[in-house]
């Protein structure tokens, strides 16, 4: 029985660079293999999950074959490999398993690889009737960057009735040209010119999304060849996703870094039951809003959302928005999550900062960048902490009002002894750990408090 939960869940195919035995001890991809495709082993009656890493042409499309003839209900199918699907393994997979859910992801298109490769969409698996989850990489042009496969790729999700999780990611790739896949995409009638998003248009109906991501492809460094790419979330986009998607039915919403006020200002009200929000608080100079406009929608976004589980701030702006921590307060009682930091790529225009602290609460997850005030002066306000993006005192450290934390980690980095001018000394910390601790477990008997760790 101990095996057959070990077991439920397989990975094949992971290539040597990925690791193929893992920390745990795992056995590796052959020998996996190798067992279900034994007779007179039971181990194909365990696996109920099937993961494909990296498979590639010269692995063959017989061994797929067989792994699929040997299982019995398999539940989900994921193709994680950059090569295309074999057709006669995706029509054996339909045959076998019409009900299995299809689980797609390929975020590392072109990364890694040298010279030219055939950067089209596996537009078979991509078709398949049982997708119920995408994670994709969509390629667009170097010059002139209004050449994507986005309304080819739209075309498609438009016919997948059973998708329910969408995330997707852009580069623009020097090696990709629209036209080399013109025959191949002839059938879609585009030239693929448009705005870097989904070509949605009045009167379509997309499928009815779970899960929405705009999300940044596997970390890579930009080059003159490759760079990422934003997904272009403008006014007129955002109202057409409010008529052809049925914004009721998400309950993860990723906007990344594009342009969250955009989303907000315009579908404030339709997505009322999200249990888990991230987004990017843009830089005035890149948004071209001012701060107040910036927080009052954010603001209206986040008031109606009654069951907000996770919510995930990055303040790329590093302004301060004082009534945002008031209406993050009211979700305390279902919130398990929550994170505000300062992304890890700062953009040129950010001011500098001498030094800085942070605190992480994974649990309720935290991370500030501290810096002093704007007049350089040393504060004078006991126990009050300034940030480019949020002011506080000790008494957000009474989180008893989040009823759901389980782990708290507070972490301080004091990078030199200057630090103390900001009004961190040592009846501080002192101070901020005694009020953590007396709320959680002094104070509260009934927390759900489990980890407190503190570092200085």
């Amino acid at each position: 029985m101990e095996e057959a939960e070990t077991y439920r869940s397989v990975l094949l195919f992971r290539s040597i660079g990925s690791m193929d035995t893992s920390p745990s001890g795992l056995p590796t991809s052959e020998h996996l293999i190798s067992r279900i495709l034994d007779p007179a082993d039971r181990f194909s009656t365990y696996v109920k999950e099937i993961t494909i890493e990296d498979w590639t042409e010269q692995d063959g499309d017989d061994a797929l074959c067989k792994i699929l003839d040997r299982l019995e209900g398999l539940g989900a199918w994921s193709w994680n490999s950059t090569s295309p699907i074999p057709k006669s393994v995706l029509n054996l997979f339909h045959s076998r398993f019409p009900e299995t859910r299809v689980y797609v992801s390929n975020l590392r298109r072109g990364i890694g690889t040298e010279g030219s490769y055939d950067m089209s969409m596996d537009l078979d698996l991509l078709a398949s009737p049982q997708l119920y989850s995408l994670e994709c990489t969509v390629l667009c042009q170097s010059s002139p960057a209004n050449l994507s496969e986005f309304p080819v790729l739209t075309q498609i999700l438009l016919q997948s009735r059973k998708l329910r999780v969408l995330r997707l990611a852009c580069v623009s790739d020097s090696r990709f040209q629209f036209k080399d896949y013109q025959s191949k995409y002839a059938t879609f009638g585009t030239d693929g010119s448009g705005p870097l998003n989904l070509f949605l248009k009045a009167g379509d109906k997309f499928p009815r999304l779970e899960q929405l991501a705009f999300i940044s492809p596997t970390r890579i460094s930009p080059t003159d060849d490759f760079s990422p790419q934003l997904y272009r979330l403008s006014r007129d986009h955002c109202l057409v996703m409010k008529e052809s998607m049925d914004l009721s039915k998400l309950r993860t919403l990723d906007l990344g870094r594009t342009s969250s006020h955009v989303f907000f200002a315009e579908l404030a009200g339709y997505v009322p039951n999200l249990k888990s929000l991230s987004f990017t608080i843009p830089n005035p100079s890149v948004s071209h809003q001012s701060t107040g406009y910036i927080q009052s929608v954010t603001a209206e976004f986040l008031e109606p959302l009654s069951n907000l589980q996770e919510l995930y701030i990055h303040n790329q702006s590093m302004q301060y928005y004082p009534k945002l921590w008031p209406i993050i307060r009211r979700h305390a009682s279902t919130l398990q999550k929550l994170s505000m930091d300062v992304p890890e790529t700062q953009i040129d225009d950010t001011p500098e900062v001498a030094l800085s602290s942070g605190f992480q609460f994974p649990g309720v997850l935290s991370s500030w960048r501290r810096t002093a005030k704007p007049d350089g002066r040393q504060t004078s306000e006991e126990g009050t902490i300034y940030d480019h993006s949020v002011q506080l005192n000790t008494s957000f450290f009474k989180m008893r009002a989040f009823p759901h934390l389980c782990t708290l980690n507070v972490s301080l980095k004091l990078a030199t002894p200057t630090s103390f001018q900001l009004g961190l000394n040592a009846n501080t910390i002192e101070g901020l750990v005694e009020t953590v601790i007396c709320n959680f477990f002094r104070k509260d008997p009934k927390s759900k408090m489990e980890v407190l760790e503190f570092r200085v």
